[in-house]
């Protein structure tokens, strides 16, 4: 249930970094943080539904990081320091047996889509994540609403912190 607490302050937080994003007119970023609050709010709803959900989440950071460790190595620029790191074998053997174990015991790793299946959030996922997705990896929609501007003249204008739409703030704070 610990896990579960600090996911419940996690979904605090997100909404007080939209609430002040929302109240500087800063959109860029925004999608981002309600992005991640809508995958914690899933998180949470399986946690509380379901004991073994946990576990899952479990198999699911020791499958990321077991990929992740495989691929370090010294002639990768940013992988470098962790390439040299003296326990790394280790990690990555802690990893691999907590992924096994898990797996044995039939918690195998969940992906975001999974969690909000069991969440029954369906419908925010095909809908609401999907949009904030597309914002969030700067899709063409993104960017053209983002920080393009197109007057009464059909002049387009591109800029940064252009005003967005009067509701853009409120329908995702509404949804929160």
């Amino acid at each position: 249930q610990l896990i579960a607490a600090a996911l419940y302050c996690s979904l605090i937080e997100y909404v007080g970094t939209m609430l002040l994003l929302a109240r500087e007119q800063k959109r860029t970023g925004f999608s981002s943080v309600f992005r991640s609050f809508l995958e914690g709010y899933a998180d949470l709803t399986n946690m509380l539904k379901n004991d073994h959900f946990y576990f899952r989440k479990r198999a699911a950071f020791h499958r990321r990081y077991k990929k992740f460790l495989r691929n370090v190595s010294a002639d990768k620029p940013y992988l470098k320091s962790i390439a040299e790191v003296d326990n790394l074998e280790e990690q990555l053997k802690r990893h691999c047996e907590g992924f096994t174990e898990l797996k044995t015991q039939g918690h195998h790793s969940i992906d975001v889509k999974d969690s909000f299946y069991k969440a029954d959030m369906m419908n925010e996922y095909e809908a609401i994540y999907r949009f904030e997705c597309a914002e969030t990896h700067n899709d063409f929609d993104a960017l053209k609403s983002r920080s393009m501007k197109v007057d009464a003249d059909d002049k387009t204008t591109v800029g940064v912190y252009l005003a967005p739409s009067p509701d853009y703030f409120f329908v995702r704070l509404d949804t929160a």
